[in-house]
């Protein structure tokens, strides 16, 4: 954070403007990325075939676990903690550690958190200001310079004009290739190629094969230059805290609980009621009934 800190000062940023972009880059990344999580969590024990396919790519894309490594909730302690210190001071790395190059081999993680952000936006509508007069094409509704427009991006992602079975979690939707709902529903396997901006695929149905989906049909963080200044540093914690909690546990939805988690808006799209799951460690087989 201090070399962060020191290049933007280079650049003649006051102090408090410096201290306020800095809070607002923090303090924003905290619920909008912890509600993103719950939400994609909650999908994923609910999609057992979806689960597996993501368990299939981490363990195909990322080295074992080293039983001596530790764990995302354990820590060395004692005589051991120094030496743990002294080897990472020595640039010994741990065999098992995720890096930034894993990452870009794992398309199937990253589509899972932008089907998620889909079907759970954390911020479910956008406003701008019209800099000059403008006339909606098809309607021909005038628009005066200056408006606040306010546009519903949950009505966009549930159009089925954009999106088809916008109802279903089909994380594959994202992938160049990857068949559309059709193979996260018939486990067909999933293309190694990811797609990046707004693009969409299209789908592996006869009907949907002729759609061509708008790539501003989604766009989570924004586009242009006022898109989310928190963009890439909410995305890597995302994909990180997924991949580190997935590659260990399977996720299971204790019994009575509903398949289907209400949302509610507080400023910002979270679970309307605690979400309650069961985290298993890897050791027995997924089971793929839905």
């Amino acid at each position: 954070m201090k070399t962060v800190v020191a290049q933007v000062a280079a650049h003649g940023l006051a102090r408090s403007q410096l201290t306020a972009s800095l809070g607002d880059l923090l303090a924003a990344s905290v619920d909008t990325t912890t509600n993103t999580l719950l939400f994609t969590l909650h999908l994923l024990a609910t999609h057992p075939t979806q689960q597996r396919r993501l368990h299939d790519e981490l363990d195909r894309v990322l080295p074992p676990l080293s039983p001596a490594a530790p764990t995302a909730t354990t820590a060395p302690t004692g005589p051991t903690a120094n030496a743990h210190s002294d080897a990472e001071g020595e640039g010994v790395r741990d065999p098992s550690e995720l890096t930034i190059q894993h990452l870009d081999q794992l398309p199937y993680l990253k589509a899972v958190l932008k089907e998620s952000l889909r079907m759970y936006p954390v911020a479910p509508a956008m406003g701008r200001i019209v800099k000059r007069e403008m006339v909606l094409p098809g309607s021909g509704y005038r628009v005066p310079a200056g408006t606040n427009v306010l546009f519903p991006l949950l009505y966009f992602y549930k159009d089925p004009a954009y999106f088809a079975s916008p109802e279903e979690f089909e994380p594959s939707r994202w992938l160049r290739g990857g068949g559309g709902g059709a193979a996260d529903r018939e486990g067909v396997k999933v293309s190694a190629e990811s797609v990046e901006g707004s693009a969409i695929a299209e789908s592996g149905s006869a009907e949907s094969q002729q759609q061509r989906t708008n790539r501003f049909a989604s766009f989570a963080f924004g586009f242009g230059r006022r898109s989310c200044v928190g963009r890439r540093v909410a995305e890597l914690e995302m994909q990180l805290c997924l991949a580190q909690l997935l590659r260990r546990y399977r996720l299971e939805l204790p019994a009575g609980r509903e398949r289907r988690l209400a949302a509610g808006f507080q400023l910002l799209m979270r679970p309307a009621a605690p979400v309650d799951l069961t985290l298993l460690p890897r050791d027995s087989v997924l089971s793929l009934s839905q």
